[in-house]
């Protein structure tokens, strides 16, 4: 089975309850590593418009 590294459960811990629940089940069948946690407003616009370079 698989695991978070503490830096992942972080950054996990900080989301939204629904999505900490989701992602909880994903690592049950996938390795994967949670790189942000919850951004504020200017963090997820400055996010949103650098994908749109």
């Amino acid at each position: 089975m698989y695991h978070y590294s503490d830096s992942s459960k972080r950054h996990l811990a900080s989301c939204d309850e629904r999505l900490q629940l989701v992602f909880n089940k994903v690592i049950e069948y996938y390795d994967c590593t949670i790189i942000c946690g919850h951004r504020g407003e200017v963090a997820q616009m400055l996010a949103y418009v650098g994908w749109q370079v």
